[in-house]
């Protein structure tokens, strides 16, 4: 009413946001800007629509709510790119996994560029490839492994997850925000594993001995071969390829009669070994 403009005019300037029905009955938020007397009796407002920005700003702090409440319990850091500006930020927990703090970064380090060059060579193309796919559209997620270059100049492997949380006028990203979790305890045990693969691979192709390797099904009734190594097959006078995946009991018929079936099943349940004959 009156002493509002009275007020308005008193201050020189004004700003609020308000509610407004449009012509086909639909809300939105304005948000509006205005001026008292830029020239004698002359004032100018500006009036923007903001229901869109409302909306973003509402989805990114329901965001932020979870993110934060799922990384209370798990070793996860937060990280956030404006597309836009190429700023980037990460939290304490994702820059301690990299060995920096935040009073260690300089304004290089604070652009989401110079982070995607820390990427490992050989993993770059694969994160930046899901990143672009993600952000043009092309899938629904961001989700990938890679190792990237810590404070002391080696790799730790992080896993990367992330969601767009803001868009432009035009509908294109502006803001990505996700976490990252340190797996490198996982990628270490992963690798160790398939070293033992391969010693054990070795090891049993140089036995002099021939040795088959059996699973049990039925409940232990029968047995599926599952690898059988070159000295087996030279005493079976048989190919591994012939067998793998197949039952004893149709590869051997007589294997029942003679025996080794039994053998099979009591080592099976016992977990004790039998010799044989």
């Amino acid at each position: 009413g009156k002493e509002l403009f009275q007020e308005f005019i008193k201050q020189g300037k004004q700003t609020g946001e308000y509610q407004i029905k449009k012509k086909d009955g639909t809300m939105i938020t304005a948000e509006y800007r205005a001026v008292a007397n830029i020239a004698p009796g002359l004032h100018v407002s500006i009036i923007d629509d903001i229901t869109e920005k409302k909306k973003n700003d509402e989805e990114r702090n329901k965001l932020d709510k979870k993110l934060k409440l799922a990384m209370k319990s798990a070793n996860e850091g937060l990280w956030e790119w404006n597309l836009k500006t190429n700023e980037v930020f990460f939290d304490n927990v994702s820059l301690q996994m990299l060995g920096y703090s935040p009073d260690g970064l300089t304004d290089l380090m604070k652009k989401g560029s110079w982070w995607i060059e820390q990427v490992h060579p050989d993993d770059k193309k694969e994160m930046k490839t899901k990143f672009n796919k993600y952000i043009n559209g092309e899938t629904n997620e961001y989700s990938v492994e890679f190792r990237l270059k810590n404070k002391d100049d080696g790799y730790t492997w992080i896993s990367s997850t992330g969601s767009i949380i803001e868009h432009d006028r035009e509908g294109k990203p502006v803001v990505v925000i996700g976490i990252h979790q340190d797996i490198s305890e996982r990628k270490n045990i992963e690798k160790q594993i398939v070293e033992n693969e391969i010693r054990y691979r070795n090891l049993f192709e140089k036995m002099d001995s021939g040795v088959a390797v059996y699973k049990a099904i039925d409940d232990g009734n029968d047995f599926i071969i599952v690898d059988f190594n070159k000295k087996a097959e030279k005493i079976e006078q048989v190919s591994r390829d012939e067998l793998i995946g197949k039952k004893v009991t149709d590869v051997f018929p007589g294997v029942g009669q003679f025996g080794f079936l039994d053998v099979l099943k009591h080592v099976w349940k016992t977990g004790k070994t039998q010799k044989f004959p």
